[in-house]
């Protein structure tokens, strides 16, 4: 997706996936989003929340969320889960969110997932920010989850403002005002599905009264408690996270046998799309 030069533009609910599927081996530049030369006011500005950016694929540079230019002010990225998981190598560079616009104008990035799993050696950051202005408070970056869970490379949480903080540094982060409430931990238990005893589960902070009513609401249009969920997803007795380790057996020009692990307990029947 990419936005440029409009005002007040809400982005909500949309799924980005497998960007180059068919040529995992390029090594183009792959952005999810892109947002660029945006203007806003601080009770309606850009918006984006509740999308699912994943398995975007290529040996080359990737970024799941770019705001750039001097002209983007006041965005606000809500409950968004992005997720940049790679096995090839190469030797580029995987970002998870990045502003490098110059302003003061108050940019907020809460409730969201961003996490970076990749084989490559080039440098690994969930979080960017490369204006040496915009900073904490006007900056507020805080009630994340966060996980690099890289083994080759540089790999870091974030870098802002020219001030760099690898994946040890966590409690650094937060004691320059980034991250208090957040988390530094891998949400996904089993097989990058989010289960009943994730991290995530009731520890995102209520802003359901902003953005009325894009914010009640979570990517399935399942209503959000009043201790949110972190993520796109609001786990509810009627959303639950998909099944996992699922198989495909006895197949037949008319059937065919699945098989799958539960994602949480006491849910007896599942939709599926083909």
């Amino acid at each position: 997706i990419i936005v440029g030069s409009s005002t007040n533009t809400i982005i909500n609910r949309n799924r980005i996936h497998d960007l180059l599927a068919m040529n995992s081996a390029s090594t183009f530049t792959v952005t999810g989003m892109s947002v660029d030369s945006i203007s806003g006011i601080v009770t309606l500005n850009t918006l984006i929340s509740n999308n699912l950016i994943y398995n975007l694929r290529s040996q080359g540079t990737i970024i799941g969320i770019n705001c750039s230019s001097t002209n983007v002010d006041q965005v606000s990225l809500y409950y968004n889960n992005i997720s940049i998981v790679s096995a090839t190598t190469g030797i580029s560079n995987k970002t998870g969110v990045s502003f490098s616009q110059n302003n003061t104008h108050t940019e907020n990035i809460r409730n969201n997932i961003i996490y970076i799993e990749s084989q490559s050696i080039g440098t690994k950051n969930l979080f960017v920010c490369n204006s040496t202005t915009l900073v904490s408070p006007a900056l507020s970056f805080n009630y994340n989850i966060m996980f690099n869970n890289s083994s080759a490379g540089t790999n870091r949480i974030a870098s802002i403002g020219g001030v760099i903080y690898t994946t040890a540094q966590f409690a650094t982060l937060q004691g320059a005002g980034y991250q208090v409430n957040g988390f530094y931990v891998n949400p996904f238990l089993n097989g990058k599905i989010i289960t009943d005893t994730s991290s995530t589960i009731d520890v995102g902070v209520d802003i359901s009264g902003l953005f009325v009513p894009y914010l009640t609401k979570d990517y399935y249009d399942a209503t959000r408690s009043a201790t949110p969920d972190i993520g796109a997803f609001e786990r509810g007795t009627f959303n639950q996270a998909a099944p996992y380790n699922l198989t495909l057996s006895s197949i037949l020009n008319t059937s065919a046998q699945l098989a799958w692990t539960d994602s949480a307990v006491g849910i007896t029947s599942w939709n599926i799309e083909l």
